[in-house]
């Protein structure tokens, strides 16, 4: 039985950068997987988001970010993009253990509706 817990992880598939910027390299989309696991389990999802125009007095080069960065930057984009049509950060994580769960729920042989004039309730 898989662990009810789930880890999640983004990996940073590519950042796209704003070439007529001001600022040099100056990241303005960011292409990112989000995968969640259960211990036996991995599901995924993947996306892009753009990233409003950066602050030049709060500006990062490109060479010195980092992971952490980049993605507080994503779940802030992500999490303020958030509507009818995009989901929030915990809402796309709620997603993945939705399907976690379903890979790991337990399936049971059922008789076909028009072979049987009774269908047996499942346990």
């Amino acid at each position: 039985m898989p662990d009810s817990t789930v880890t999640y992880n983004w990996r940073i598939e590519r950042m796209d950068c704003a070439p007529a910027s001001d600022l040099v390299n100056e990241v303005r989309k960011i292409h990112w997987r989000l995968f969640g696991t259960d211990g036996t389990n991995t599901a995924d999802m993947y996306g892009d988001i753009p990233l409003a125009p950066a602050n030049p007095g709060s500006f990062i080069a490109y060479g010195d970010l980092n992971e952490s960065t980049v993605v507080n930057w994503l779940e802030a984009a992500i999490d303020a993009s958030a509507g009818d049509e995009n989901p929030t950060v915990a809402q796309m994580r709620a997603g993945l253990a939705g399907i976690l769960a379903a890979k790991g729920a337990e399936l049971l042989p059922t008789p076909k509706p028009w072979e049987v004039t009774e269908i047996p309730p499942l346990p």
